[in-house]
């Protein structure tokens, strides 16, 4: 059974004031997961809407290795000219990985990819990094922030295998009515647009 969710903004913490960071929590125990809807916008348009725990991703496209909390201490604190090169690496890892592949072996990239701001990115990293300190009972956590793309096909699509990178499993998808997840173990899936 799913708690009701509940907006709070955090208060001050560990004397950074949370509150500047203007970062809204779910009073949740469990991480919002990941999800993409995806949406024909008419034939051969496709729009890629996804939902993302930003710290999550970025630890997985960034620093896979290194602990959670190492990694946010480490990135959520960077010079912005620094932060700016490890985010645009980042970008370009979750762009390379995000595929669907045309019946007769045709893959295309989601393109068009559309980001938070730089500073609200590193700002979630920050809250998340002093979420953790916090009793793990009562842990409130970041709401999912929304990235899009988008994806234009020479024709109309009907059918078409679905490919995104590792960093964002597992991952909800939903197609108009049809929903799935993708994760490590399953890592593609055959979709079909109405």
């Amino acid at each position: 059974m799913q708690m009701p969710r509940r907006r709070l903004v955090l208060a001050a913490g560990a004397g950074l004031g949370l509150a500047a960071f203007g970062v809204l929590v779910s009073a949740q125990s469990v991480a919002h997961p990941n999800t993409l809807a995806i949406v024909s916008e008419d034939g051969n348009n496709l729009a890629f809407q996804f939902s993302l725990n930003v710290p999550q991703v970025l630890h997985q496209l960034l620093s896979p290795s290194t602990p959670l909390p190492a990694f946010l201490q480490n990135y959520a604190h960077m010079p912005p000219a620094a932060w700016a090169v490890a985010l645009q690496k980042a970008k370009a890892k979750l762009a390379s990985g995000g595929v669907l592949t045309l019946p007769g072996g045709r893959p295309i990239r989601l393109q068009s990819w559309q980001w938070p701001d730089p500073d609200a990115m590193a700002q979630s990293l920050k809250a998340q990094e002093l979420i953790l300190q916090m009793a793990e009972q009562s842990r409130p956590h970041l709401d999912p922030v929304r990235v899009l793309a988008r994806l234009q096909t020479p024709g109309p699509i009907h059918q078409a295998q679905l490919q995104l990178p590792s960093a964002l499993y597992p991952i909800e998808v939903t197609i108009k009515t049809d929903t799935f997840w993708l994760t490590s173990q399953i890592p593609l899936a055959r979709v079909t647009f109405p």
